[in-house]
């Protein structure tokens, strides 16, 4: 009997909660959200400063692909056209791959409070919102990386036309990403041949007699 009162205990706990979670991001606010990629054909990310315009404010929808401007030597271009927001992360500086450890987003006048969410935690566990000083509002997706030559998709709903999504003032356009260095072949070779000699030195340690 006290097994079956808790089991409906629970289940009625459950119940409860999941309208709780459903209502915590407002359905009607603007919204971005991040999550995992897939092979196909992924745009090119080859700066850590970008921007995405979505034409109809959601994207990807049909006729609304997201559209990827990125500053190059401090000129901001447009380089590639997504149908599904698909993006890949080949920022390469002076031949050195780079992991991407946050994503943040600047959306000025975003037409109503922005939330943010997760369409999985491949990449990212954590998405914050905030604001900026030019009024813009702030997603930060943190807490994890995005890998060197790594796919992931981005989603924007709810906007008003041709919003701009990234990095801000446009003239100059700072980085709107941070990342690290992927560590060199060598490196990793040394980093792991140490361990190795750790483990085996443990190993061939003479034992002392009590």
């Amino acid at each position: 009997m006290k097994v079956l009162r808790v089991a409906a205990l629970s289940l009625l706990a459950g119940l409860c909660a999941a309208p709780v979670h459903a209502d915590s991001v407002p359905p009607g606010d603007p919204r971005i959200r991040q999550g995992g990629g897939d092979p196909a054909n992924p745009t090119p990310i080859i700066s850590p400063a970008f921007y995405i315009l979505s034409p109809t404010g959601t994207s990807p929808a049909p006729g609304s692909p997201c559209e990827l401007f990125q500053s190059i030597g401090g000129v901001v271009v447009m380089t590639g056209t997504s149908p599904n927001c698909l993006f890949e992360n080949v920022i390469n500086p002076s031949g050195t791959g780079q992991n991407i450890t946050s994503l943040v987003f600047d959306v000025l006048h975003p037409g109503g409070m922005v939330t943010c969410a997760l369409i999985n935690t491949i990449n990212f566990k954590t998405c914050t919102t905030g604001s900026f000083d030019d009024g813009g509002a702030m997603v930060t997706f943190s807490n994890g990386s995005i890998p060197f030559q790594t796919d992931f998709s981005l989603q924007f709903t709810g906007f008003p036309e041709n919003t701009q999504a990234g990095c801000f003032p446009i003239s100059t356009c700072p980085p709107n990403t941070t990342t690290s260095s992927v560590p060199e072949p060598g490196t990793l070779a040394l980093f792991f041949g140490g361990i190795g000699a750790l483990l085996i030195g443990g190993r061939l340690r003479p034992r002392t007699l009590s």
